[in-house]
């Protein structure tokens, strides 16, 4: 049987998957549920209130369950990898459009990213290249008489208006050919190299689930979900096929409707593989559809098309107005020490805090949500990147690379793991009082009454020691694997392990669970650096190139210590399943996000290509549609109260709001049907947006009784 179910919510995805894995294992079968990976967590706790514990189901991802015996590469390692082939081309003259070695250190990961989507669209290096030589005069002329059709081509200004087209076509069409030609040449050399090393990569990786699936049998007699997906790959859709192929049921249960903010894409998808596999091109769908609580209702029909409902009163639903960011988060620690104080059977994990940018409200959350004592969890992942263990490492690089001119020398003693703080200081004056010159910090320390007076000598030579025990022994040519080996007596001298247990001291145990994953995520990059490119020969520049775009592509989440805790998240990447209390922060015009149309290919290049039939997806108008159904859903996930909030601008101009409180007036009302019997609706009518503190509230705004 094949079934395909359709829920309002997230949160109705997971009942209606835990009470179908219910219904098989009472018949005695087996169950096994793929979804994302930020899901996993929320469809087992979904399994586990229906069931109390089960050993018949498994939540799994695509490459959890793949399991393959084959060597893969990680994200971070396909990063370095094509960022040493984009060196290694870039110095044969071979790349026409990444010509620059900061178009190398700035692309590599991004070209990666590009790569993955090309592959997970069964995109070939020969399909690019027979896009680009699409790209032709004759293709050129086609679009143009398009653009052009009913212009009186005799006119003079219309002559001018095609010549301008032909002139602005050609062009871009050139850049264009000379991007994909690009694109090609990098994507054969990456598949190459894969097949030399007989690795594979991520998407490559994925590609062999199908095939297992069919060869193996591994589903058979067993009853095959896919939950809560929005979309789904080529490579995805493949699986879906040997799914159907192979095991005894399979269901797909996604969020989906009628309304505005759903964008379908999943169940779509999912229905093709049935139209292809019945004769008769029927589908068992499954409206598993339930209206939601109270004002959620209201918002989930009335979002992107208000006429869908009748203007409705609540006092769920507040909009506040801060002066700040800081003002934004400390009114919504203010409510959550109120809630919880209100209602005793209140817990902080029913409450959860949603913002645009979760780098950008982490500070001022923290904040205030320390200072009133709530404990959270932030939901993020970090790059390895912006930790001062990374910029320490590649400034040592830079500092060779650059003839230890002042700048770089001032970097690297400046930072956290450049011995101790005095020491630092002392050296740091040094060098600018006495060595502010290239080459000035390898010379002999100074000595002389004068130099003694002004600083302590033996700390300064400590600090030159230092710096030399960092770099000296960095070559500015030599292979991958001599550059790695530095790495590692970089991290002996500097005593990495114990400095990063320092540096936990005083901090809480989510960002101490952070830091112990350093020393394991730096180990495990710098092998697989060993093994990708230790016998390739580079300068310490192209080795620093490389090192940064492994660091950057390095992400580590964060680990939930604790159960009852507030949870703060994305408003757009963040699922949450259903929440007793939320607050929405910072919804200004970047809520929906828009993602800008700035990828290697573009939407409107993307369209070129489909000419030559070369199809690229997701576009970045698809994208924003997922962005904007995650959004709404997430509003919609709250049961009791609806905070929305925003911050007020540096410049003292007037706040640009989130589109969605346009919806909010067209729907909500806080004037009270008592206080409007009579009186005529006024259509601008909007939600008061409160700007300072009520009385009821000053109670909970002090942390602590002074």
């Amino acid at each position: 049987m094949q079934r395909l179910v359709q829920a309002y919510t997230l949160s109705q995805c997971m009942d209606a998957m835990a009470q179908y894995a219910q219904a098989y294992e009472q018949q005695g079968g087996k169950n096994i549920i793929f979804c994302e990976d930020r899901l996993t967590l929320i469809a087992e706790r979904a399994l586990l209130a229906k069931k109390g514990g089960t050993f018949s189901s498994s939540v799994v991802t695509f490459a959890r369950f793949l399991q393959a015996k084959e060597k893969t590469v990680s994200k971070q390692g396909s990063v370095m990898a094509i960022g040493e082939i984009m060196t290694r081309l870039q110095r044969q003259g071979a790349l026409k459009c990444f010509t620059t070695m900061a178009g190398v250190a700035n692309n590599a990961r991004c070209i990666y990213e590009t790569l993955a989507q090309i592959s997970s669209s069964a995109i070939t290096p020969d399909d690019l290249r027979a896009a680009s030589n699409g790209l032709t005069d004759n293709s050129l002329r086609e679009r143009i008489a398009e653009l052009t059709r009913g212009y009186d081509l005799t006119d003079d200004s219309s002559k001018e208006k095609v010549a301008e087209l032909t002139r602005v076509y050609k062009l871009a069409d050139d850049n264009l050919k000379k991007k994909v030609d690009d694109l090609a040449l990098i994507y054969e050399e990456y598949l190459r190299f894969l097949k030399d090393k007989a690795f594979l990569d991520e998407s490559k990786y994925l590609s062999l689930l199908p095939e297992k699936l069919r060869k193996e049998k591994t589903l058979k007699g067993c009853n095959v979900f896919f939950v809560g997906y929005n979309a789904f790959t080529a490579q995805a859709r493949e699986t879906i096929c040997a799914a159907l192929e192979t095991a005894n049921d399979v269901i797909g249960i996604f969020c989906a409707g009628e309304e505005e903010l759903y964008c379908n894409k999943a169940a779509q998808a999912f229905a093709e593989p049935y139209k292809e596999a019945d004769k008769n091109g029927k589908v068992d769908v499954v409206f598993w559809r339930k209206p939601l609580e109270g004002d959620a209702e209201t918002l989930r029909k009335g979002l992107f098309n208000p006429m869908r409902c009748p203007k409705t009163y609540s006092e769920n639903v507040v909009i506040y107005e801060g002066i700040d960011k800081n003002a934004e988060a400390e009114y919504a620690a203010m409510k959550i020490r109120r809630a919880l104080h209100e209602n005793p059977d209140l817990r902080y994990r029913d409450i959860a805090i949603l913002v645009p940018s979760v780098g950008g409200y982490s500070l001022p959350i923290k904040k205030a949500l320390i200072e009133y004592k709530i404990p959270y969890f932030i939901d993020e992942r970090k790059s390895l990147l912006s930790h001062p263990i990374a910029r320490f490492l590649l400034d040592c690089f830079r500092v060779v690379r650059d003839g230890y001119s002042p700048a770089a020398t001032q970097s690297l003693a400046q930072n956290v793991f450049f011995l101790d703080e005095d020491t630092r200081d002392e050296y740091r004056n040094y060098l600018l009082k006495f060595a502010n010159y290239r080459g000035g910090a390898k010379r002999e320390v100074k000595t002389g009454e004068t130099v003694e007076k002004l600083f302590d000598i033996e700390k300064v030579k400590k600090g030159r020691a230092f710096l030399l025990a960092c770099t000296e022994d960095i070559k500015a040519k030599g292979h991958g694997r001599d550059y790695c080996e530095k790495v590692h007596a970089i991290m002996k001298t500097i005593d990495a392990k114990n400095r990063l247990e320092t540096l936990g001291d005083g901090l809480d145990v989510a960002q101490k669970g952070y830091l112990s994953q350093i020393q394991k995520a730096l180990d495990a990059l710098l092998k697989e650096a060993e093994l990708l490119i230790g016998d390739k020969e580079m300068t310490v520049g192209e080795f620093e190139a490389v090192l940064k775009d492994g660091l950057s592509a390095t992400e580590i989440a964060l680990i939930p210590l604790k159960n009852d805790a507030v949870f703060v998240g994305d408003i757009a990447d963040s699922r949450i399943e259903k929440t007793r209390i939320l607050f929405a922060l910072g919804m200004t015009d970047e809520v929906p996000r828009s993602t800008v149309d700035t990828a290697l290919i573009s939407d409107k290049e993307i369209e070129r290509l489909i000419n030559v039939k070369t199809v690229l997806e997701p576009k970045v108008e698809e994208v924003n549609l997922r962005s904007r159904e995650s959004v709404c859903l997430n509003l919609c996930s709250f049961t009791d109260k609806l905070y929305l909030s925003y911050p007020l601008p540096c410049d003292g101009n007037e706040p640009i709001v989130s589109e969605i409180f346009r919806y909010l007036d067209s729907v909500l009302t806080d004037k009270k049907p008592e206080d409007t019997a009579g009186k005529k609706e006024k259509k601008d009518e909007k939600l008061v947006r409160r700007k300072k503190i009520d009385d009821d509230d000053f109670l909970y705004r002090c942390c602590e009784p002074t």
